[in-house]
């Protein structure tokens, strides 16, 4: 059966210029929830739905976070630091979380320059390829936030160590009443940041202490027991606790006589959450034959 097209895609009826308008811009949202619904907003993890923004269509309630930063909420697009210390000692961890932040859509990003972080021992926390957004309120204005990167910060030594900036470009397409406007380019970057270092107090200091910052334990292993005089065998020795393990050294040992180190080697991983170990495996030539006893290994953090 064919049906006639009427000239008008609302009807010959639709005379009133205001009624057309009116009609065509429902008709534009109609066609924009179908295709929401079909593909999706497009943007790295999802989408703001421009209908949802400004008509409110198909959102559930959701607690949304609101926060006061030093930024200005006029602009499109911007990247921010967020660090949880600003003075420090001496290898005492600082977590950096750079975050960008966009009232668009981010439909394109590049990583134009990634902070230097001369000063630093850096352990990755994370490092996102494909961004996750949560929304935000900042200064009363809401945003889309995405982490770029986190990560742990070890300032080496005593004074001001700088975390520098964090440089991106990106195309941002901003929502209109009625749909996506003009993609646009922007460059930005997040602030340098200074960091009081203080040093490690040397009042005090004992000699067993060999760079562990925070809390640590101390573990000693011998594998094979019991073994032939001048053929080596292997002491572990391991530290493991809430810092960074990497930066710690073998403390001194006072070895018997007759008791050969033959060599030292070591591994080390840093976790997520901060917790850390270094391993150090010391291989020893026992020269004579009998009883040998290992000497107590002393061991002093800072925390």
């Amino acid at each position: 059966r064919q049906q006639q097209i009427p000239s008008s895609p609302f009807g010959d009826d639709d005379d009133d210029m205001f009624s057309q308008l009116m009609k065509q811009r429902q008709k534009m949202i109609e066609d924009m929830q179908k295709q929401m619904g079909r593909g999706g907003a497009r943007g790295f993890g999802g989408g703001v739905n421009p209908l949802d923004q400004f008509f409110g269509a198909g959102q559930e309630p959701q607690e949304v976070q609101s926060k006061k930063l030093d930024v200005n909420e006029k602009e499109s697009f911007f990247i921010y630091l967020d660090i949880d210390k600003k003075e420090v000692y001496e290898g005492e961890q600082v977590t950096a979380n750079w975050y960008s932040y966009t009232r668009g859509n981010l439909e394109s990003i590049d990583r134009a320059k990634f902070p230097d972080l001369k000063g630093f021992w850096k352990e990755i926390i994370e490092e996102v390829p494909n961004l996750q957004f949560v929304e935000e309120i900042v200064n009363g204005v809401r945003f889309k936030k995405g982490l770029l990167a986190s990560h742990a910060l070890f300032p080496i030594k005593a004074g001001t160590a700088v975390v520098d900036e964090f440089k991106i470009k990106g195309k941002v397409r901003l929502p209109t009443q009625f749909g996506w406007g003009q993609l646009q380019e922007y460059t930005r970057s997040s602030r340098r940041t200074p960091i009081k270092v203080l040093p490690l107090p040397s009042e005090g200091k004992p000699q067993s202490f060999s760079g562990a910052v925070v809390q640590f334990q101390i573990q000693t292993q011998v594998e094979g027991m019991p073994f032939p005089a001048n053929q080596p065998f292997t002491l572990k020795v391991r530290f493991e606790g809430s810092g960074n393990a990497k930066l710690i050294e073998l403390p001194p040992i006072e070895w018997p006589a007759g008791l050969e180190v033959y060599d030292t080697k070591s591994e080390s991983k840093f976790f997520k959450n901060g917790q850390s170990y270094k391993e150090f495996e010391i291989l020893l030539v026992p020269e004579n034959t009998g009883d040998l006893k290992i000497p107590q290994i002393t061991f002093s953090y800072f925390d």
